[in-house]
């Protein structure tokens, strides 16, 4: 995240605060079968995943966002379900006080190969 731990803890932090009520919003928008709000609020998760590099959760973010712009609302409750679970991952991934320790440690180890 740029080198700046303190940005990345601010930005972690609105993450934490903010994307839970976007994961509502996702599975309240899934169960009114509404394809628009669907896209809207995966293209908003898919955002709020990128800046603070969750790759994999993005990604499913936008295959989500996508099948809600085709009206595919037969692959919504299958695309939510893996967001979900990797959005868990990264939220108790966040919640570690030394997440960011970590995340380094991992960067250092696959920077050089």
């Amino acid at each position: 995240m740029c080198g700046d731990e303190e940005v990345a803890r601010k930005v972690t932090s609105m993450f934490l605060k903010d994307s839970p009520i976007c994961m509502t919003s996702i599975a309240e928008a899934i169960k009114e079968q509404n394809p628009k709000y669907v896209s809207m609020y995966a293209h908003s998760l898919k955002g709020a995943a990128l800046q603070i590099s969750a790759t994999k959760l993005s990604e499913y973010a936008l295959q989500l966002e996508t099948a809600g712009k085709e009206k595919k609302s037969d692959t919504f409750t299958s695309l939510y379900d893996q967001i979900k679970e990797e959005f868990d991952k990264v939220v108790i991934f966040m919640s570690q006080e030394n997440w960011i320790e970590i995340a380094k440690e991992y960067e250092q180890k696959h920077s050089n190969t």
